[in-house]
């Protein structure tokens, strides 16, 4: 008899792996090898936490911390949340109507499966995050590109309108944006939320970098800039960026108390609650330390972001937008592709990414990993002596090209 060998899903094949997270680690396994590679690929700051909630994490009571809690998330945590929103936003949004994650990108998940079904359309703004376009796929979505004819990458809501069809159901908004540092603004954000109240669509609106903001810019979230939409908004967020704890896997989502309980259904057969011990931990600090944190590392990361702009001054090869938040250039490398460096073709930035990782010692992503090519991210989330070491070593790498 013949033996029948098991078959997958088809649900991985439909995405790729994070190409996000392949520049970092090929960074770090040249590392191991002692290649001194500057990594301009991380997507986490090199900050330590604030010292208070290391603090905390010592004074919580282990007996209570180690057990199940609220699908939803602690209580604390999200009145914590709820009065964040208010102080800085203006816009009101109860405890209930918020729901704590396990990392923003589980949120996002269980939001685009709550929002979406199969064959739905959903405007996804290029370049962007990876996952995006992954989660939508795996939802049985279809994500639709929308692309903006300005510098500055954030599609306009005319722009937007050109690509609504019969089965379109949501838009996706990153605000600061991964991978451009770019900010939408209140009269965009305004013009986009009248769009989708009229259409009836809903926003998936991602800020989790919405606490690191460069001088000059500012943040401001759709239902302030319409708050007509405030029911149709799921907005995700992270404490991994402002807090710099990536890896205690602590997100959050918050909309109208009818979607929330939606998710907090789906969390209940996926992670059943995020990090408790985690969750305590960020409870037990107050926003003021919170702002304080962040106040001293956006003037950190001010200082770095000029330092890359000095260092690009003069630069034929490279041009920019200069970025309103996060701590990412996007750079355009297009005047290179098509050309040789180090005597190596260079026909994609992908080729040009293992170039320049293997010549000069710079790892940084390239934009196919954001859906745009002849583009390349840079973090400058890294110390200001490894940023200086990595310009030198890529302007140095521009005079190798022919």
């Amino acid at each position: 008899m013949k033996t029948l060998a098991p078959t997958f899903s088809d649900r991985e094949a439909r995405i790729e792996s994070s190409k996000t997270s392949g520049a970092r680690i090929k960074a770090d396994k040249l590392r191991s090898r002692g290649v001194d590679v500057i990594n301009f690929a991380s997507g986490e700051l090199d900050y330590m936490p604030p010292s208070s909630l290391l603090s905390s994490v010592e004074r919580i009571n282990y007996r209570d911390s180690h057990r199940y809690v609220d699908t939803a998330g602690l209580q604390e945590l999200r009145s914590f949340v709820s009065a964040n929103i208010a102080s800085f936003d203006e816009i009101t949004y109860s405890a209930e109507e918020v729901i704590i994650t396990t990392g923003a990108k589980h949120g996002l998940f269980l939001s685009v499966m709550t929002l979406i079904n199969d064959g739905d359309e959903v405007l996804l703004p290029q370049p962007s995050w990876g996952t995006f376009k992954a989660q939508i796929m795996l939802a049985g979505g279809k994500p639709m590109v929308v692309e903006s004819e300005g510098e500055r990458f954030n599609p306009t809501a005319v722009e937007f309108e050109k690509c609504i069809g019969q089965n379109t159901k949501l838009i996706v908004l990153n605000s600061p944006c991964n991978p451009t540092g770019e900010i939408y603004s209140e009269h965009q954000l305004r013009d986009i939320a009248k769009l989708a109240k009229e259409r009836g669509l809903w926003i998936l609106f991602d800020e989790s970098y919405r606490n690191l903001i460069r001088p000059g810019c500012a943040f401001i979230h759709p239902a302030a800039a319409f708050p007509g939409i405030r029911d149709q908004v799921v907005t995700v967020g992270s404490f991994s960026k402002s807090l710099a704890i990536t890896g205690w896997r602590v997100g959050y989502a918050y909309g109208g108390q009818e979607v929330i309980r939606r998710l907090k259904k789906l969390q209940s057969h996926t992670a059943s609650n995020a990090n408790s011990l985690a969750q305590y931990a960020i409870s037990d600090i107050t926003q003021n330390e919170v702002v304080r944190f962040n106040t001293k590392v956006n003037a950190e990361l001010d200082e770095r972001c000029h330092k890359i702009q000095n260092s690009l001054k003069g630069q034929d090869l490279i041009s920019y937008s200069e970025p309103c938040g996060a701590f990412y250039f996007f750079l355009d490398f297009r005047k290179i592709v098509g050309k040789r460096m180090y005597g190596i073709e260079v026909d994609s930035t992908d080729r040009l990414a293992e170039i320049l990782i293997e010549h000069a010692h710079v790892a940084l992503t390239p934009g196919s990993a954001f859906g745009k090519e002849g583009f390349m991210r840079l973090s400058y989330a890294i110390d200001r002596e490894s940023i200086q070491i990595g310009m030198t070593n890529l302007v140095e790498a521009l005079n190798h090209v022919e």
